[in-house]
């Protein structure tokens, strides 16, 4: 499918939006300018989302 990146993990296999990837890169980079989040901390949580 068009603007979905195919995730397989084991005998399980998923199915994850670009739009999704954007919204959670946005969040992640609002937190660290609000100072919720340190660098590390967004690109450490950017990172188990893409591995997960």
């Amino acid at each position: 499918m068009k603007g979905l990146d195919h995730v397989t993990l084991g005998a399980e296999s998923k199915r994850i939006s670009h739009l999704a990837e954007v919204e959670v890169a946005s969040a992640l980079a609002r937190w660290v300018r609000m100072g919720e989040l340190s660098d590390p901390q967004a690109n450490r949580m950017e990172s188990a989302f893409h591995d997960d």
